[in-house]
C-alpha cells in the first residue's frame, strides 16, 4: 500500500513537471494564492482599522455616508420639526426658553412680547427682586 501511493506520487510529479505545463500550473498556483491572500489581507486589514478607529474614538464608514447624503434633501422649517429633525427651541429669545421662564416666574405671554432679560427687572421672581440696589 505505501509502495502504490509511492508509484502514485511519482507518476503524477513526473506529469506535473513537464516543461508545457509549467507556465498553466504557476498561473493557478499564482491565482488561488491571490485570492486566498486577498481574502486573508482584507479581514485582517479590516480588523486593524476597527482596532484604529477604535482607538481613536471614530464612528466608522456610517458616518461618512450620513454626512455625504447631508443637505442633499431640501425640508422646510414647520415639516422638520412635526418629525422631529429639529429639536428645541424655536427662537434664539432667551426669555422663551422654558427653562428661563420657570427660573425667571414668567409667563410665555411675557416671553413673547419681550425679548431681552433686562425687561425682567423688578418683575417678581423666584429667587427675589432682580432689580439693581
Amino acid at each position: 500500500s505505501g509502495q502504490q501511493l509511492g508509484d502514485i506520487a511519482a507518476s503524477w510529479r513526473a506529469r506535473l513537471l513537464k516543461r508545457h505545463l509549467f507556465t498553466i500550473e504557476a498561473t493557478l498556483v499564482l491565482f488561488v494564492s491571490c485570492i486566498i491572500l486577498s481574502q486573508f489581507s482584507s479581514a485582517f486589514w479590516s480588523r486593524v482599522c476597527d482596532c484604529l478607529r477604535c482607538l481613536t474614538c471614530r464612528k466608522g464608514n456610517r458616518v461618512k455616508g450620513l454626512r455625504n447624503n447631508m443637505n442633499t434633501l431640501q425640508v422646510d422649517y414647520t415639516s422638520a420639526r412635526d418629525r422631529e429633525i429639529i429639536r428645541g427651541l424655536s427662537s434664539y429669545n432667551i426669555l422663551q426658553n422654558p427653562k428661563y421662564q420657570e427660573a425667571f416666574a414668567i409667563t410665555q405671554e411675557f416671553a413673547a412680547t419681550h425679548n431681552k432679560v433686562s425687561s425682567i427687572r423688578g418683575y417678581n421672581t423666584k429667587e427675589g427682586d432682580l432689580t439693581l440696589a
